[in-house]
């Protein structure tokens, strides 16, 4: 029940890890591809990519077990946050309650095609 993203950009190759520690990690600016589909949780989209970025940053210092997961995709002038992708909407609301726990978001299940 949402807008499906366009393509105007090419698929994008595998982004680099995100780093567990340290500052702002870089985005990965990505249309949906092969490794970008399925279930993701979205934790926050901003008009700023530094917004998305700091986000980024705190829930992987906060959740290190999620750190490799999170992505930012980045479209036109929104930048949102992502973790996943998960095996199932289950898993993704399993660790959507983690995320609501230890930092207090409200992340919503998403599905990237």
């Amino acid at each position: 029940s949402g807008a499906t993203p366009g393509s105007s950009a090419p698929p994008a190759t595998s982004p680099p890890p995100v780093p567990s520690a340290g500052g702002a990690a870089p985005a990965a600016a990505a249309q949906p591809s092969a490794s970008t589909r399925g279930i993701w949780l979205q934790l926050g989209a901003f008009r700023e990519l530094s917004g998305a970025q700091a986000l980024q940053a705190r829930t992987a210092r906060s959740l290190p077990a999620v750190a490799s997961q999170l992505r930012v995709f980045s479209e036109g002038d929104t930048h949102r946050l992502q973790a996943g992708p998960y095996a199932s909407r289950e898993v993704a609301q399993d660790v959507g309650l983690q995320l609501r726990n230890g930092l207090g978001l409200a992340p919503i299940v998403i599905e990237r095609r």
